[in-house]
């Protein structure tokens, strides 16, 4: 049985690899014949090896699974908003779920649609308020609004955003637009009402303390008042897990009131007269694992932990003597049938990863205490072993989904994991249980947890101190065989004593964990990174990195450096920046540059006016027509701005040209026709790029036809938001670059754009996200010409 589960999990795992999908049927046939094939098997004596009608079942069971991921897959792509009603305003009327989210001057929610204008017919969307109204769980709205289909930055190594929205069922996003017509049609209370208004009151009573937003996360599953500095400790010692309302925590919620459930049960005869202790217990914990589920809003990562816990549980409840490791495979097989896409996420593996190591070790019983053991050995075994284990059993996943490892990990979560677990979560939980009907008591408990996690944090920022090497280890992106190598060796480390042959992990493992730097075989690399509305261009010789601007900041807590730019330069194996180039100070451009700066060295950073950017710490120096260095054959010059220049920002944006053999590359900021006819006027053919990256986006205020016929492009890239409302890419400057003869690529419709130059080729190697990695989930449709 558990071999049908694991193949049927492995079928839904395979369509998530898909381009494009096949109709949902097409698997039915095969299983049609395998089925008749494992019938005549049955009744004939020459197919009756067991070893043959296996592989036919389980053939079955892949099958299987693929057709229910097509199923479902097809049912949501059936909702998704229809390319014609992307930019037009239309009315709709539905519910509020959730809790929205204030964001600096929006408020975000999830709106079920019960009725539309247009012909779509959505079951979800995810709308964007700027009015003045407080919008509340279980309100049922009419609003005008403006939609487009599900989109997001697809770089290697970033979020997919994408994928998380299919997971959520979510068809459109937009925002409400300004009209007379919206109006509030009706306000009952909700399960989602009387989570907000429990959020309410717990913000009231948190919102003077330090650790307030951690008290939100904690107890109501809201992330949004967590500060990027708190998020950034969390996640340089490895335990942002714990600052949310996760699997462990719900884990440990559950046993907590099975063990306080079973001994108060054992105290009464009465009651076991009817059932034994454990049935009690474990209807108990599955009922606190479902209260705790629904404070965090059911989130995937609390759905897979309240499904584990029921299956374990409900296993007691039915007396069921199936071992933990069939409990493991059931719990993986219902989460992926309710959601097939969740192989996708980083989440799904780290945890699951994190259960399956515990298991193959320990068999689902943790040591228990008894006279013959100290009470050292017993804490060895009990504490620090499992934290071992774990850290091992995640290895690879984290190599994988990460890049980096920090093996000062298990220290911090040695301190982090009882504290937060078991004084803080239970705290948070009683305060959320006290706030209504005793406020006094629930501040108390907010104000204790508030000082056991400030007595935490200095333990981690004593951590976070030493996270370098040796203690940080980085993963450049190996091969795929590297990576089943490694798992093989973390498999063999694992295995009880006796049944594996463990001095075989050293060098299985080896290939991973030696230290080694991402090496680059091509003369040169450009990658126009997917950013949206702004520009950040990554430049790799053999031997350095230089990144040309970081993208734009959106709020306190999300920037595309940190979100996009970082994780791609850690996906590279890049560790530091040679030079960091900010062309100007507009924030599209700019916004991302202090995220970056936190996260790695830079050697040397310049942009056109230093005196703009005040506020960094980091010391820099202007860009400067004249200006130049070379790379390993590579030369890199300034061709703007001058010393005289002193116009806009946007027309001191730091020009930079890169000369590679026989290519020429062209990064111009955001310079507008004035600065273009300047250069045309200084250097003439001189301008002559194999590549430009379009100035100002692809601005009509820019690539004039002067400025097109000095630079001759065989490509141009586009970096620009998905439909733009600055209208960018114009259609006037696309046309003018196809009459050019340009190869033109748009961020917004491939993705990160990537192309790499030999010194002895004659065209450069086109890369195309989208493209080379196309997944069914995504909606883009990419121009022919960058095809």
């Amino acid at each position: 049985m558990r071999l049908w589960i694991i193949a049927f999990c492995a079928g839904l795992g395979a369509v998530s690899r898909l381009s494009v999908l096949p109709g949902w049927y097409a698997p039915v046939p095969v299983i049609g014949i395998l089925g008749a094939i494992l019938a005549v098997s049955a009744r004939y004596s020459c197919f009756t090896k067991t070893g043959f009608r296996r592989t036919v079942v389980l053939l079955i069971a892949f099958l299987t699974g693929a057709t229910w991921h097509l199923q479902w897959a097809h049912r949501h792509l059936a909702g998704i908003l229809p390319a014609e009603l992307e930019g037009v305003d239309f009315q709709v009327e539905g519910e509020v779920t959730g809790l929205p989210e204030a964001r600096d001057i929006l408020q975000q929610f999830d709106f079920r649609i019960t009725g539309a204008e247009a012909d779509f017919a959505g079951p979800k969307i995810l709308l964007n308020y700027y009015g003045d109204e407080i919008i509340k769980p279980g309100q049922r709205w009419r609003f005008a609004v403006r939609l487009n289909r599900p989109h997001g930055f697809a770089n290697p190594g970033s979020f997919d955003y994408e994928a998380w929205l299919f997971q959520r069922r979510v068809s459109a996003k937009g925002y409400v637009r300004d009209s007379a017509d919206n109006r509030l049609l009706s306000d009952r209370l909700t399960w989602s009402g009387m989570r907000y208004v429990l959020w309410q009151r717990v913000a009231g009573l948190t919102d003077n303390l330090i650790n307030g937003g951690l008290m939100l996360a904690l107890g109501l599953g809201d992330r949004n008042a967590i500060s990027q500095e708190q998020w950034q400790l969390y996640s340089d010692t490895g335990t942002a897990h714990l600052i949310v309302i996760s699997g462990l925590h719900v884990g440990f919620v559950a046993g907590i009131f099975f063990m306080l459930v079973n001994r108060l049960v054992r105290g009464s005869s009465q009651l076991l007269l009817f059932f034994p202790a454990q049935k009690y217990a474990a209807a108990a914990a599955i009922l606190a694992a479902l209260c705790y589920s629904f404070l965090a809003g059911f989130s995937l990562p609390t759905q897979r932990a309240l499904i584990m816990v029921t299956v374990v549980m409900g296993s007691r409840l039915v007396n069921s003597s199936a071992p933990v490791s069939f409990s493991f495979c059931l719990a993986l097989w219902l989460i992926l049938l309710l959601n097939p896409l969740a192989v996708v996420g980083a989440g799904f593996w780290l945890s699951f990863g994190a259960v399956a190591g515990l298991l193959l070790v320990f068999g689902g019983d943790l040591p228990r205490i008894n006279s013959d053991k100290s009470r050292l050995k017993w804490l060895v075994e009990k504490w620090v072993w499992p934290q071992l284990v774990v850290f091992l059993a995640l290895l690879v996943p984290l190599a994988f989904w990460m890049q980096s490892l920090s093996v000062l990990a298990p220290v911090a979560n040695f301190i982090a994991i009882p504290i937060v677990s078991l004084l803080v979560v239970p705290l948070c939980l009683a305060g959320v249980a006290a706030a209504i009907p005793a406020p006094a008591l629930a501040a108390l408990c907010f104000a204790a947890s508030d000082w056991l996690m400030g007595l935490l944090n200095r333990y981690l920022s004593a951590v976070a101190q030493l996270e370098n090497w040796p203690f940080v280890w980085g993963f450049p992106i190996p091969s795929l065989w590297i990576f089943i190598a490694a798992m093989l060796g973390c498999l063999l480390c694992l295995l009880p004593r006796g049944l594996g042959y463990r001095y075989l992990a050293v060098p299985l493992l080896a290939p991973l964990l030696l230290p080694r730097t991402a090496s680059l075989d091509a003369a040169l690399q450009l990658h126009v990174l997917d950013v949206g509305q702004g520009l950040a261009v990554i430049v790799r010789t053999r031997e350095r990195v230089l990144l040309y601007d970081a993208g734009a900041r959106f709020s306190d807590s999300f920037d595309t450096g940190g979100a996009v730019v970082y994780p791609v330069l850690t996906r590279m194996g890049v560790r530091r920046l040679d030079r960091v180039i900010i062309s100007h100070a507009d924030n599209d451009h700019a916004g991302g540059f202090a995220s970056i700066a936190a996260a790695m060295p830079i050697v040397r950073w310049e942009t056109s006016r230093p005196e703009l950017h005040d506020d960094q710490e980091l010391s820099t120096q202007p860009c400067r027509r004249g200006q130049d260095w070379v790379w390993g054959g590579v030369t890199f010059r300034y061709l703007h701005p001058g010393e005289e220049e002193t116009g806009s920002k946007n027309n001191s944006s730091c020009v930079l040209q890169i000369v590679v053999g026989n290519h020429r590359v062209l990064l111009p900021g955001d310079i507008e026709a004035s600065a273009e006819r300047r250069l045309v006027r200084q250097y003439g053919d001189a301008l002559r790029s194999t590549v430009v990256v379009a100035p100002h986006h692809g601005s009509n205020t820019s690539s004039t036809t002067g400025f097109l016929a000095a630079t001759s492009p065989a490509f141009v890239v586009f970096s620009a938001g998905y439909r733009s409302q600055f209208g960018h890419p114009a259609a006037a400057v696309r046309q003018r670059y196809a009459r050019a003869g340009a190869i033109a690529c748009n961020t917004a419709d491939g993705g990160m754009i990537s192309l790499t130059f030999q010194t002895s080729g004659s065209v450069p190697d086109l890369a195309v996200y989208r493209r080379d990695h196309r997944r069914y989930w995504f909606l883009s449709e990419i121009p022919p010409s960058c095809r």
